[in-house]
């Protein structure tokens, strides 16, 4: 269970990073935007603080998006242990082993690396449901679920 506790805070402080950085990249944006000066060309002046606005905007999608994932990063509950695979489950397959919770790909505790994806992703839609003792292909490869927490 400490693996799982410490991969669902990985994913967290993975995401919260991402909105920070969405956050910075919006104030940055607009402080540009501000300080933008009107000149004598005055339509360079208005693509300028245009193509600032669109930063804004793309930011701000980001940063709502990771919010959304953040919440629901927050509603895992680590110590439930599932029958089926879904989110937040730690699954030990005969090719390695995978959390569900976000894609972040490898990450690498206590010597062991673990996969952590979104059931979202095509590999998590063929976990997703399965039991212990099931087999998932996947691109050719066959996975036997060994373990399920």
């Amino acid at each position: 269970m400490e693996v799982k506790q410490q991969l669902l805070q990985t994913c967290i402080d993975h995401v919260k990073s991402r909105i920070d950085t969405a956050n910075s990249a919006i104030a940055e944006a607009r402080e540009a935007a501000n300080s933008e000066t009107k000149s004598s060309a005055g339509d360079k002046y208005e693509t300028g603080r245009a193509m600032m606005q669109q930063e804004i905007e793309k930011n701000a999608t980001q940063a709502g998006e990771a919010q959304k994932l953040l919440q629901v990063l927050k509603s895992i509950d680590p110590s439930k242990i599932p029958v089926t695979v879904q989110l937040g489950s730690m699954v030990k397959t005969s090719l390695g082993h995978y959390y569900f919770a976000a894609s972040l790909g490898k990450v690498s505790l206590d010597g062991r690396d673990y996969f952590v994806i979104s059931p979202g992703s095509p590999l998590g839609q063929a976990f997703f449901g399965k039991r212990q003792g099931d087999k998932v292909t996947f691109l050719g490869q066959t996975h036997l679920i060994e373990e399920l927490s």
